[in-house]
């Protein structure tokens, strides 16, 4: 098995300096190959390396991004690899994972996204067993014909939450992380593949989505940063900012039951949106659950309420929406790869 592996640091590529601070290393991220070689059960793999940036995660910019792309791009038309791995860091781990599960919906090869809790030196670290387990799952998933191919090939994320079992994930799927953890999940539990007593088994649950995402890899482009997008979270006694100018689309999180504050505030605000032909988007309403009054009173406000999908999610296809000359409004309703929950 041939697998290109695509180094951008983060803590599974970085080490602990002598003065205790956590820093970025290359030589770990070819420790972390030598350690999975050393593995007595490892299966026999021609590794491929290439190294497009190399920065602590909460450091990515746009452009970051694009020449991820474009290194990605590059791999699948000359390496001719069965898979690719990108270690990544935690921090933006779900936001590039996003931002490549759009881009990469219909690649021919699967690509995984691979991180750390800790560095690779410490006993804690989940870094050698995620990435272990990617190179299990692009195994597993070489011999799965009977899978429709978009659910053999396209963007995943490997993670082992400690004390849990290791869980495969589709990219556009991953929920914000909870300050103070380093667990991962997927919005509505919607996990793809789970390891059982050495086994893959796909989960029953997972609802699979077409892709419709049109933009090649080739073409996609970013905005240095997103100020075209207003990102909102509620709380008590909350205070709308002024929207700034060049705003395009305002994406409006909601508490945890799909609720928002209905107040003389939020109306001024929706107002001064209107006036300025600026969508705002509502993320975190359920419709299979009951609505509380409030959800009656935002829809009639003008709030664009979002299907079920994570605000990262969201939030990702906003930026290369508008980066790339997309129609907002029709857009924020599709799927693009395997981002709703239908």
């Amino acid at each position: 098995m041939r697998v290109s592996v695509i180094f951008t640091g983060g803590t599974i590529g970085s080490k602990l300096t002598s003065e205790h601070v956590i820093s970025t290393d290359n030589t770990a991220a070819y420790e972390l190959l030598a350690a999975y070689e050393s593995q007595p059960d490892h299966l026999p793999v021609q590794f491929l390396t290439s190294e497009p940036y190399y920065i602590l995660s909460e450091n990515i910019r746009a452009q970051n991004l694009i020449t991820l792309i474009r290194e990605i791009t590059n791999v699948l038309s000359t390496a001719d690899p069965d898979g690719i791995i990108v270690t990544h860091g935690t921090d933006t781990l779900q936001y590039t994972a996003a931002i490549l599960g759009y881009v990469f919906s219909t690649a021919s090869v699967p690509i995984i996204l691979v991180s750390s809790n800790y560095v690779l030196q410490d006993a804690r670290a989940n870094g050698l067993s995620n990435f272990s387990h990617a190179i299990s799952f692009l195994s597993y998933l070489s011999c799965q014909w009977g899978l429709p191919e978009r659910r053999r090939t396209g963007v995943f994320v490997s993670y082992q939450n400690t004390g849990q079992p290791a869980l495969i994930h589709r990219a556009t799927r991953l929920l914000p992380s909870l300050p103070f953890t380093d667990e991962v999940h997927s919005c509505m539990n919607q996990w793809f593949a789970k390891l059982t007593d050495s086994r893959w088994e796909l989960n029953p649950r997972y609802l699979s989505t077409p892709d419709t995402f049109s933009v090649s890899p080739k073409q996609v482009s970013l905005t240095d940063d997103s100020g075209c997008i207003l990102r909102i979270r509620p709380y008590p006694g909350m205070v709308y900012p002024e929207i700034p100018s060049g705003t395009r689309a305002i994406l409006h999180e909601s508490f945890h039951s799909g609720t928002i504050g209905i107040h003389a505030a939020l109306t001024d605000f929706v107002t001064e949106a209107s006036r300025k032909k600026i969508p705002i988007y509502l993320s975190g309403f359920n419709p299979s659950e009951n609505a509380y009054e409030t959800s009656a009173q935002y829809r009639a406000l003008g709030l664009a309420v979002l299907p079920v999908s994570s605000v990262i999610a969201q939030y990702c296809k906003l930026w290369l929406a508008t980066g790339n000359g997309l129609k907002l409004d029709s857009m924020m309703q599709e799927t693009w790869g395997e981002d709703l929950i239908t």
